[in-house]
């Protein structure tokens, strides 16, 4: 059986709201902590931009996300937001493309919601 949960993460750019399942009857978790990094960036018309958010030594990725300055006049999508595991540690990444036809700045962000599984 799983509980669900949903995590907030307060911005200076606005509120993400992570939404984790988590089986706590056959896992022991410390209490999950989300790590951000934030970047200023200026997009081109249709140009990429990735950004990534790694987790504390130790911890796992439980979940995460990501996205742009909610309250800026950007046009940014997110293209792909996905946990990174295997590597040396845990995190997430975020793909951001500019879709107006104009270049923009704006302020991208990528959150990791991360635990010590016991």
């Amino acid at each position: 059986m799983c509980s669900m949960r949903i995590f907030f993460s307060f911005l200076a750019a606005g509120v993400l709201g992570v939404l984790v399942c988590t089986n706590i009857a056959s896992a022991q978790m410390s209490a999950p902590e989300v790590v951000q990094n934030t970047k200023e960036v200026t997009l081109k018309s249709n140009s990429p931009e990735a950004i990534t958010v790694e987790c504390p030594e130790g911890t796992k990725v439980l979940g995460g996300g990501g996205g742009s300055d909610v309250f800026g006049a950007t046009n940014f999508a997110v293209v792909w937001s996905l946990p990174i595991t295997g590597q040396q540690k845990d995190g997430w990444s975020v793909g951001i493309v500019n879709r107006s036809l104009t270049a923009k700045k704006g302020t991208i962000i990528a959150s990791a919601l991360c635990g010590k599984v016991k």
